[in-house]
């Protein structure tokens, strides 16, 4: 075990030393360990990252107890220390399992010994200590979700979420798609709320990208959130869409197995590399109804009348935290502002343009994170802005509403109820 913590602490370094420019998820790509021992290394890096608040105010209560300078300690020492808090923290590890062979072992021991869980003085203190999410961010929520939800929101954000397949419904059914992955090793089932599309996975045998389904173009790994995403939109064949913020692609393919190839999908995004990527994803699932654009969906001029529109915004991510737990200290509380400058001009640029048009249009807003001024804050100031010609149809929207607003803005995905990623979604009418 004292290898595996060595091997953790390692590459703990390299991550902490390259974290704002690479997601630990993409970081996890890159380790060159094989077998059991690197999904054990995986998993404590995931799982420091993830208690980093924790750990350190449990290493300097420590280390002032300890009478030892944590300066004093190289940059693999210290996170050595972090993994093996981590582990008595958070997997109930016992002292005497600890065996560390460095140049300052008795200092590392000696600060181990006085390691206990850290508790806070204020509400906000208690539960950014309890589940490790920087304190901003709690006081952003305590007075806009209740304690109960909170707590099980930050408590399912420090977990992985449940994977999940989408299945191409035109090409094959749940049943045959289900045979077929258990066939692979994998545990499969039928979601009891999107039968027709959604596939849970319990078990895994290898990447979902490395199955039959996946390349055949039969399925593709997916959030059951951006499922009712695109359910919200209520697709019919023939229909003419707009997605707005479509890189890398996953939604639009969503969208094209419920028009079963008919119709078109103008998709546009601000990142050429990003769309590069999703010609790639496209080709892949032989889809040829999408016309891509490299554009900034702040600025472009419609010159379409269209069905529906998507507007998947660029936000903070932070309803993902449970994929990629680095984002929590990489967000800074300045980012949720731009952010929704950002999400405010792309939809309003779209219903200016929408109110032109002949026929009433659908757009489906989505983002995901878990701050109201992303989400319900700022379709409230839509509404305000715009409330003699958009309104909301919360009829085709899946998820539960905030308890402030009752749902009248949209709807969220929650991961502890949805086994999902955190998601919100509306639907506006122009």
């Amino acid at each position: 075990m004292a290898s595996t913590d060595k091997l953790a602490a390692k590459y703990l370094s390299l991550f902490l030393k390259s974290m704002n420019h690479v997601s630990l998820k993409k970081f996890t790509y890159h380790i060159r360990i094989k077998g059991r021992k690197r999904h054990r290394v995986q998993k404590l890096l995931f799982g420091t990252i993830n208690y980093l608040l924790t750990i350190d105010t449990a290493l300097r209560t420590a280390s002032k107890k300890a009478n030892v300078n944590l300066s004093n300690l190289s940059t693999m020492e210290l996170n050595l220390l972090r993994i093996l808090t981590y582990r008595i923290l958070f997997n109930n590890y016992e002292l005497s399992q600890i065996r560390t062979k460095t140049n300052n072992s008795k200092l590392i021991n000696k600060i181990i010994s006085h390691i206990n869980f850290p508790t806070g003085d204020t509400d906000i203190d208690r539960l950014a200590l309890r589940y490790s999410f920087p304190r901003w961010m709690i006081k952003n929520l305590i007075n806009r979700i209740d304690n109960n939800t909170l707590e099980l929101l930050l408590d399912s954000l420090n977990k992985r979420p449940t994977k999940w397949i989408a299945i191409n419904i035109n090409r094959i059914s749940p049943d045959e798609a289900i045979e077929s992955l258990n066939k692979e090793g994998f545990n499969a089932e039928q979601d009891e709320e999107f039968k027709d599309i959604a596939i849970k996975i319990s078990k895994f045998s290898k990447p979902l990208t490395k199955t039959n389904l996946y390349k055949k173009g039969l399925a593709i790994p997916v959030s059951k959130a951006s499922i009712g995403v695109v359910k919200a939109l209520k697709i019919t064949s023939g229909e003419i869409i707009l997605d707005a913020c479509a890189a890398p692609g996953v939604k639009t393919i969503l969208m094209n197995f419920y028009l079963n190839d008919s119709g078109k999908i103008y998709a546009i995004d601000i990142s050429p590399n990003r769309l590069k990527r999703m010609r790639t994803l496209l080709k892949l699932f032989n889809i040829n109804n999408v016309i891509l654009t490299n554009a900034d969906a702040r600025k472009i001029k419609l010159e379409k009348s269209f069905d529906k529109v998507l507007i998947d915004a660029p936000c903070t991510s932070s309803g993902m935290i449970g994929l990629s737990p680095d984002i929590k200290w990489r967000l800074k509380p300045e980012m949720i502002n731009y952010f929704s400058g950002v999400q405010l001009s792309i939809v309003e640029n779209i219903i200016q343009q929408l109110v032109n048009m002949e026929n009433k249009v659908q757009i489906v807003y989505s983002t995901c994170s878990i701050f109201p001024q992303e989400n319900e804050d700022l379709v409230k100031r839509i509404l305000n802005a715009y409330e003699d010609v958009v309104s909301i149809d919360g009829k085709s929207l899946y998820g539960i509403g905030l308890a402030d607003y009752y749902g009248k803005f949209g709807k969220r995905f929650y991961p502890f109820i949805h086994h999902t990623i955190g998601l919100f979604l509306t639907s506006i009418i122009v």
